[in-house]
């Protein structure tokens, strides 16, 4: 499990409990993937339903 920062320290997210999510490490790594190469390696260990898609997007940058 990784610690994901919804909020990010960049744009002046803090290390509240309230900025981060408990996350796998894949689902991290899809989140910050920009390549489709590597979103499509990362989407097999992930749930395909609509709401976990839809919750997966709202933590992406």
């Amino acid at each position: 499990m990784e610690c994901h920062h919804i909020k990010p320290r960049s744009q002046g997210g803090l290390d509240n409990y309230n900025n981060l999510v408990l996350i796998t490490k894949e689902v991290h790594k899809l989140i910050h993937s920009t390549q489709m190469e590597t979103i499509n390696k990362y989407l097999k260990y992930v749930p395909t339903d609509k709401v976990i898609l839809e919750n997966l997007n709202k933590l992406r940058i």
